[in-house]
């Protein structure tokens, strides 16, 4: 027993020591991170900034600007996209540019319709004249702010408003043309430049509203 043991010690003892001669440290070479012929890689969004300009473009340093700038508000822009646009043409040739958003009414189109009637019995009678003389495209609003009035169309054109509303003028009665309106945001641009500027060098086919302001 305790030759075996003796054995199997003398044994461990030479394969530790055979492994401390033969055992070499891993190379500590340092690959390439990229091989030279495989194209690297970039983000769309970075191709996208490089083609069409990124927010680098309103980070330029502002022009240099007399003692008595112009100072402009310039709007209403409907869209972030139009805003957007108008700020990198704008920014080169500003020394101070800023934008702000605003809440307006938008023209959503044309309602014609008849006043309310005293009650929605009397609304029934109007509705059964007009359909005695021909006129089928009407609605009884049986309720909400425009209760008992007959509506007679809703236009996005003017100029059909206007028709409808002839229309049923010969026939014998009054209604009502109005515009329907909702809010929207718009954006505006307060910009200080040159005295010498004139937005149609900038921004030729745009129409916009341009207000002198007092500069901050």
């Amino acid at each position: 027993m305790l030759r075996s043991i003796f054995v199997f010690l003398i044994c461990l003892h030479l394969g530790t020591a055979s492994w401390w001669l033969l055992h070499r440290d891993p190379s500590t070479e340092t690959l390439p991170a990229l091989d030279k012929n495989t194209l690297s890689l970039s983000l769309l969004s970075e191709v996208e900034r490089a083609q069409q300009g990124g927010p680098e473009e309103l980070n330029e340093a502002p022009q240099n600007l007399s003692a008595t700038p112009l100072c402009l508000s310039i709007g209403a822009f409907d869209t972030p996209a139009d805003l957007r646009a108008a700020m990198n043409l704008l920014t080169p040739i500003a020394g101070r540019i800023q934008f702000r958003e605003m809440q307006a009414a938008a023209l959503q189109g044309y309602r014609v319709f008849l006043p309310a009637a005293k009650n929605r019995e009397e609304a029934l009678q109007y509705a059964r004249q007009l359909a005695a003389n021909g006129l089928r495209d009407y609605y009884v609003v049986t309720a909400g702010a425009q209760e008992n009035t007959v509506s007679l169309g809703i236009f996005r054109d003017l100029k059909n408003a206007e028709a409808r509303k002839a229309s049923v003028v010969k026939l014998g009665f009054n209604p009502v043309l109005e515009s329907r309106t909702e809010q929207a945001s718009q954006w505006w641009i307060d910009v200080a430049v040159p005295e010498d500027f004139k937005i149609e060098s900038v921004l030729p086919n745009i129409k916009l509203s341009v207000n002198k302001v007092t500069c901050q």
